[in-house]
């Protein structure tokens, strides 16, 4: 099964890596030398900004103290470099790498697909952690699902999950040829990289556009602002989107409590009943195969 292929419930984010400055107007020859500089400016003071990007449970901060599962790695491998001194900052993932060739920091960690014009500005280390696409199954795989052929086969739902735009339509495309016809997008403008056309054409495409509530309502995960929520609504169309919740963590609303929230929310942004019902019941429903009458 190839590494890019299909996940019913959840796909990949891809890897977790550390990239250093590159070069804004050079290339990816450029962004090595200038890599290598950063590296050793900070051996000789001893000391490294970092960013991050809020990714539990990977690297986050809290009270004011970086955490997570990626933070303890980065202490381990810049010791072992003679940098003792990691000075960590969390900002907005599409801030990352901007910053990181504006110099506002040395060095980023972030769930990130290695893609080549990524290359061409920074200089990416080996992948610190690494997840493949896969398939979510039942206990013992009584199916025998294996590919994009099976998705097909048993009229599956194909879900893009954390896969940057670019490599989801080249997922659907593949999919589509194969004889797919359950797709999903999951918070297409968080993380992801879509534009507003890139909605509206993955929708025309047959993809449902599911807006995670979690960003939008009172959640330690809300980065849009209400109007951002209509706004992405619309790019797609209320027939072609969904609302999920994405909740159930600690320290953050109830799946239950999330949803009553972001109906609320839709209804105060001018949505009708009819269109609220259409994203949070008939067009899930459709997906899954219910009947919403």
């Amino acid at each position: 099964m190839s590494k890019r292929t299909a996940r019913t419930a959840l796909a990949t984010l891809g890897v977790v890596t550390l990239a250093l400055t590159g070069c804004a107007s050079g290339g990816a020859g450029d962004a090595g030398d200038d890599a290598s500089s950063t590296l050793e400016k900070a051996q000789e003071s001893g000391t490294i900004t970092l960013a991050v990007a809020a990714e539990r449970p990977y690297s986050w901060v809290e009270g004011g103290e970086p955490t997570g599962a990626t933070i303890a790695l980065h202490e381990k491998i810049f010791a072992g470099l003679g940098i003792d001194d990691i000075e960590v900052k969390e900002v907005e993932w599409n801030a990352l790498i901007p910053g990181l060739n504006a110099g506002r920091w040395d060095v980023i960690s972030a769930g990130m697909s290695i893609l080549p014009d990524r290359c061409e500005q920074a200089a990416f280390s080996d992948p610190e952690i690494m997840y493949t696409t896969t398939l979510a199954v039942p206990k013992g795989n009584p199916d025998g699902l294996s590919d994009l052929d099976s998705i097909a086969e048993f009229d599956a739902i194909l879900s893009s999950g954390h896969l940057h735009v670019w490599e989801i339509w080249k997922l659907f495309t593949e999919a589509k040829k194969r004889g797919v016809k359950r797709l999903l997008v999951n918070h297409p403008m968080y993380g992801l990289h879509f534009t507003y056309e890139d909605i509206k054409e993955m929708a025309e495409f047959g993809a449902l556009i599911e807006q995670s509530a979690c960003l939008y309502i009172d959640s330690r995960f809300n980065v849009f602002s209400p109007e951002e929520l209509r706004e992405h609504i619309l790019a797609a169309g209320v027939a072609h989107s969904s609302i999920g919740s994405d909740l159930g963590q600690v320290d953050n609303p109830t799946p239950v409590e999330g949803l009553r929230q972001a109906i609320k929310l839709c209804l105060a942004l001018g949505f009708s009943e009819d269109e609220v019902r259409m994203m949070v019941r008939d067009n899930p429903a459709r997906l899954v195969g219910l009947d919403v009458e």
